[in-house]
């Protein structure tokens, strides 16, 4: 799915449904928005920045607290090793609307860049999905970059006003869980 159809099919209208009936319910509603892969095949990026600024804005609208998250990276990696990266101008676009828009994100784009560099080919190819797919993720996949994801997620959104309250200083314990948990599983 792209930006463009998940707004244009009704989808999005029935996350935001969901969104509605949470903060109804008093919860803290945050709101995750990943869009990239498929709208690079499709589509300059300021078209998908169009997309995520409504998005944001129909987010806000419902009362819930958008958080944009930059694309994983592809496995894709150069005959030097380093990583090819096609993504980044979609990823940028992503942290500009968020900047633009004052919301929250996370870059999870530049998070799986550096995790696959550290691991070599060898190793991030097998979190591939199938073994020529350097886009999807297989269990052992989902669940690296998931932490990755929850790790970076914690520090930027979920424990900043937590620090706050506890004058600055973050909960070590909590802290070094999640940093723990961004590692790759043992197969």
């Amino acid at each position: 799915a792209t930006t463009g159809s998940t707004i244009a099919s009704g989808q999005f209208d029935a996350a935001l449904a969901i969104v509605r009936s949470l903060v109804a319910e008093g919860r803290r509603t945050l709101v995750t928005v990943q869009f990239g892969h498929n709208d690079q095949k499709i589509a300059p990026p300021e078209s998908m920045g169009a997309n995520l600024t409504i998005m944001v804005d129909a987010i806000r609208a419902a009362k819930g607290e958008p958080v944009l998250v930059t694309s994983l990276t592809r496995r894709n990696f150069l005959s030097n090793g380093t990583v090819d990266d096609a993504l980044e101008p979609w990823a940028e676009e992503t942290l500009l609307i968020a900047q633009q828009e004052g919301t929250h994100s996370l870059d999870l784009h530049k998070t799986s860049i550096d995790y696959i560099t550290a691991i070599g080919p060898d190793a991030a190819h097998r979190l591939n999905r199938l073994p020529d797919d350097n886009t999807h993720l297989n269990t052992n996949g989902t669940i690296v970059f998931g932490r990755c994801a929850l790790y970076i997620g914690f520090l930027r959104v979920v424990s900043k006003p937590a620090i706050r309250q506890n004058g600055g200083r973050a909960h070590e314990r909590q802290l070094s869980w999640y940093l723990a948990a961004c590692v790759e599983p043992s197969t």
